[in-house]
């Protein structure tokens, strides 16, 4: 299982004093399962723990889709 982390900074447009923005920083982490190749059983991620992508490297048939697991917490700063 590969877990990715998402941060993304937003600016809001409303203005609590004259030239003061308020910034919000949302940090959410998300998974999703990389399966092995059904065909040769070659790993689904590199050794930087990259995703190969969906064709299989190793014997060129089409891999199996990644299995999105959802967003296991967020947090607003």
């Amino acid at each position: 299982m590969i877990m990715k982390l998402w941060k993304y900074l937003t600016t809001p447009t409303k203005q609590d004093a004259p030239g003061e923005i308020r910034s919000f920083m949302k940090q959410t982490l998300e998974a999703s399962v990389t399966r092995a190749c059904s065909n040769c059983g070659a790993p689904g991620v590199d050794e930087n723990k990259k995703d190969v992508g969906d064709i299989c490297p190793n014997c060129g048939t089409k891999r199996p889709p990644l299995e999105p697991l959802g967003v296991i917490w967020t947090k607003h700063i």
